[in-house]
Parts: C-alpha cells; sequence; structure tokens
C-alpha cells in the first residue's frame, strides 16, 4: 500500500525498490526549499546510528542533480528509510474516537523508550526542537521508539535553520508563546516531558478518552484548562511512577526551558519500574537501527557507532550506490505509483503482480515489463508533485 502525506513543511511519498524495500521520499513545500538542508542532511550522519535516529540516514537531491534541473521542485528533496509504525498522532486520534487504551506494562516500557531516546541527544548537548505527536513514532508491540523531521534540530556549532520552532500546540513551554525558541540543548526538555506524562496516562481508560489532537494536556500551566488536567492526571501520575511525576510536577512548572529538569532526571522516575518488567518478562532486543543496504552518495568515510550501539552494515561500492539511486529516480526504472491526500491515509494499493522482479538483462535486450511500469509511474509521481506545486 502507497500512500502521500501533507505535512506542514512537506509532501511525505512512500517508494518500493525492485527489492520490496521501503523508503520515504519527502518533497518540501517551496517555502521550506532552502540550501541549509543541504548543510543539516550532512549534520545528521553523524548521528544516525544513535537510538530512533533511523531517519538520519538520508540521501539529498541537490540542485545540480539531473532529477531537479528536470523536476524543479525535487530540489532539497530527502530519500529515507521508511519506518514502520504508528505516529503518536494517530495513537491518540485511536483513543480519543475508539476509546484506546494501553497497558500499565506498555505504558512504562514506552515511555522509557521515549526518554531514554531524548536523553541520548541531550547527553551532546542536541535537541530535537520539536517533540509532538506527529514527530514520534511508537510501536506498541516491541515498545521501540523514532523521531521524525530532524532537519532543524539543534546541534552545537551549526548554523540555525531558517525558521526556528516555539514549539507545538499542547507541547510548548508557555515561554514559546513569548517567542521563546526551542533552537538551545534544552529545547527537548518540556515537551518530552509532557508527551513521556501522556504514554502513562493513556493506561487509564478514564483519562483516555479526554485525549485530543493536541495532547492530553492542551496547553500549558499558566492556562486554566492545563491547570485543571494537569490535576485530573497528577493522582494517577504519582500513584503509578512516583518518582517521575514528582520530576515532571518541577517540568510542568519550570519558570524557563532552561530551569526544567534534565530529560535524565525524568527517565530516572520510570527507568526502575521498566527494568523489572524487562526482568519478568524479557523482549527481544532490537537494534537502534536495523541493517540496511543503502546509504547516501556523499562522502566515503565510515562512521563510527557511539556509546556501543550496533555498528555499521558493509557499505556497498560507488557504482553499487549510483545504480541503487538511479533506479528510484530514473523514468525507465523507478518503482510503484503513489497518489497524493491530504488526509494522509493510504489510497493506493496493489499485489506482488504490481511489483515483478528484476530480470536480468543480456546485451541488446529490450527494457523489462517492470521498466515501463516504472516509468508510466514515475511520470504520474512527478505530475502530481508538479500539480501539488502549482496549488501552493
Amino acid at each position: 500500500m502507497a500512500f502521500c502525506a501533507e505535512a506542514g513543511k512537506a509532501h511525505v511519498y512512500q517508494l518500493r525498490s525492485f527489492k520490496g524495500e521501503l523508503f520515504a521520499f519527502k518533497v518540501f513545500k517551496q517555502k521550506f526549499r532552502t540550501p541549509n538542508l543541504v548543510s543539516a542532511t550532512q549534520n545528521l550522519r553523524k548521528f544516525e546510528h544513535f537510538p530512533g535516529l533511523r531517519a538520519a540516514k538520508r540521501q539529498i537531491v541537490l540542485p545540480s542533480d539531473p532529477t531537479s534541473r528536470t523536476y524543479r521542485n525535487l530540489e532539497y528533496a530527502v530519500l529515507m528509510h521508511w519506518i514502520k509504525g504508528r505516529t503518536w498522532f494517530d495513537v491518540l486520534g485511536d483513543a480519543r474516537k475508539n476509546g484506546l487504551s494501553i497497558d500499565l506494562s506498555t505504558a512504562i516500557l514506552l515511555c522509557n523508550n521515549l526518554l531514554t531516546v531524548i536523553e541520548g541527544l541531550e547527553r551532546d548537548n542536541i535537541a530535537h526542537t520539536d517533540i509532538s505527536p506527529g514527530n514520534v513514532i511508537v510501536d506498541l508491540n516491541t515498545h521501540n521508539v523514532e523521531l521524525l523531521d530532524l532537519e532543524d534540530m539543534y546541534i552545537p556549532g551549526t548554523e540555525p535553520p531558517p525558521f526556528l520552532n516555539i514549539g507545538s500546540t499542547g507541547y510548548r513551554h508557555y515561554t514559546g508563546d513569548q517567542g521563546v525558541t526551542c533552537w538551545r540543548p534544552e529545547g527537548d526538555r518540556y515537551a518530552a516531558g509532557v508527551l513521556a506524562a501522556e504514554i502513562l496516562i493513556l493506561s487509564d481508560p478514564s483519562l483516555a478518552n479526554s485525549m485530543t489532537d493536541e495532547g492530553f494536556f492542551t496547553t500549558h500551566c499558566k492556562n486554566h484548562q492545563g491547570a485543571l488536567r494537569y490535576n485530573q492526571a497528577e493522582r494517577l501520575l504519582k500513584r503509578i511512577a512516583p518518582g517521575f511525576a514528582s520530576v515532571f510536577d518541577r517540568t510542568w512548572r519550570a519558570a524557563s526551558l532552561q530551569e526544567c529538569p534534565r530529560i535524565l532526571d525524568l527517565r530516572e522516575g520510570v527507568r526502575e519500574l521498566a527494568g523489572r518488567l524487562i526482568e519478568s518478562h524479557p523482549l527481544r532486543r532490537q537494534p537502534p537501527n536495523p541493517p540496511v543496504r543503502w546509504e547516501p552518495l556523499y562522502g566515503d568515510k565510515t562512521v563510527k557507532s557511539p556509546r556501543g550501539y550496533a555498528p555499521a552494515p558493509p557499505r556497498p561500492t560507488r557504482d553499487e550506490t549510483l545504480a541503487a539511486w538511479e533506479a528510484l529516480f530514473n523514468p525507465s526504472q523507478t518503482s510503484q505509483p503513489v497518489r497524493s491526500s491530504s488526509s494522509g491515509k493510504p489510497i493506493a494499493q496493489w499485489g506482488e503482480s504490481a511489483t515483478p522482479s528484476r530480470k536480468p538483462q543480456g546485451g541488446g535486450g529490450s527494457d523489462s515489463y517492470a521498466g515501463w511500469i516504472a516509468f508510466i509511474v514515475i511520470a504520474a509521481i512527478l505530475l502530481l508533485i508538479l500539480i501539488i506545486a502549482s496549488l501552493e
């Protein structure tokens, strides 16, 4: 199943390679197609093996690339692994519409993993700068957590992006209403605390029904509704994770992002609880970034895995990488059809017969059946992108 989802800054298309691998092709809207995306992509390379940052491994379409010369809307578009799971936004919607709640053990493990991912960033003075439901993918079965929209991450020594984030509604510290941005090492502390608390709150069916598209709290401590909802959640948090509840109270009432407790302190409130659950119900450990065969084109230096995480898989040769890139963007070899949907819902399906395997070709042979299908597909995709751009 393929689809196109519209986000605030871009349209994201799902692509499938001839080997069946899924990729996300992120095409930025004109306002956000800026040269800083090149340096952002290069800066992210050093973090692609961090837990929760699988989306850091990416390829960018440069303005000098023949593809972007032909199709100007593809300038600075990025190709990434497709990350399986549900966004926290999807989970909130399921709770609001269908009364979804999760068991306490799942909530604790998921909360711990979210804070582990973000604490790993803060340890290196890095911040995502927009921890919000649409940028967090969770797996309720494996408790895996991944972060999306990494282009505007705060990384010491790098230039700030053209548009600085003040935080998303429901996850924004009240100083954000005064223009204070999250472009700082402490930028994730408040939003991460709020989202972590929401995960625990979702274990209570009576409170899960109160979830909204803007989270459970919907606003901050300076707002009457925010204060009311905090009081509703406080008793539950103190009962199931008293250590976390105590630290989160300081986060909720902090006068600034800098005064919010560290992510490490928040995690300490659930780490021991998660450890007990893992000891009693051991789960198969999954690597932060499962091995893949796709690598970006730029650079040949192997990145050392930080802090003992899974090493990078063997890198393909440059010829292999160029061939893979050409297969994704060459009109004679690109894969499946993707049609736009502003709602982000899947809108196209195909069976196995729609993705024929690539047959070896002898010298002087004609193009394969897959090549003709791919030609029609890529033409439809690019025409769709042009139509969308004309409507912006």
